[in-house]
């Protein structure tokens, strides 16, 4: 698991951001981060960023059911799928799909 690409993101997209759109269990993945975020019109509950060959980001916004639920056989909803991003659009594309600001 590559932390520095993790870390990377989150500092691109910077703790000020992160604490608008009520970022938690940040964690990374291979060759990127996912965290949970708070409640917005769209009830997505998941963002993962992944990092590809390109050195282009990809950003998936899910709605995951709560761990009850998993258990009981119910799958994550993929809302929303970006590809091809440069890490100044990120926060653009967070605060078009889930309506949560990330800047004042």
């Amino acid at each position: 698991m590559n932390t520095e690409t993790a870390n990377t993101i989150k500092s691109q997209l910077g703790n000020p951001a992160l604490f608008m759109i009520g970022a938690k269990k940040l964690t990374p993945h291979e060759n990127g981060l996912s965290f949970k975020i708070g409640q917005n019109h769209r009830k997505i509950n998941h963002v993962k960023i992944t990092l590809n060959g390109l050195d282009l980001y990809e950003i998936t916004f899910s709605r995951m059911p709560s761990p009850k639920m998993l258990a009981k056989g119910r799958q994550p909803k993929i809302v929303a799928e970006h590809e091809g991003l440069y890490f100044d659009q990120l926060k653009r594309i967070i605060e078009k799909e889930t309506g949560l600001y990330t800047s004042l």
